[in-house]
């Protein structure tokens, strides 16, 4: 369990991190602690990618290179915490807010 001043810090870490790959096509970076399958403490990490950067070709090494920077910056591992990442394309996210609009007009 975390105590208040190591969730505070993370926090500081994760803004940082946000900040710091906003060039690299990282949009928005949000996190939540939580237990994963085997009852593990962790931390899950939603990005949302700019299209640019989430196109099929690049995908991979996009991921990859976020992903790695953010560990770096943020260093779970220090506070015995996994991190697991899922990804989202900015136009995945539009485009499931315009669903959810039209669903609230019918």
């Amino acid at each position: 369990m975390l105590k208040k001043a190591e969730r505070q810090h993370i926090e500081d870490m994760v803004r940082a991190a946000e900040f710091a790959l906003r060039p690299s096509g990282l949009i928005s970076l949000s996190y939540k602690f939580d237990r994963d399958w085997t009852d593990d403490e962790g931390i899950f990490f939603e990005c949302f990618i700019a299209d640019a950067v989430g196109q099929e070709h690049v995908l991979l090494e996009t991921t990859k290179r976020i992903s790695e920077a953010v560990r770096r910056i943020v260093e779970p591992d220090e506070y015995g915490l996994l991190s697991y990442f899922n990804w989202k394309l900015e136009s995945d996210v539009k485009r499931q807010q315009k669903e959810a609009e039209c669903s609230l007009k019918s």
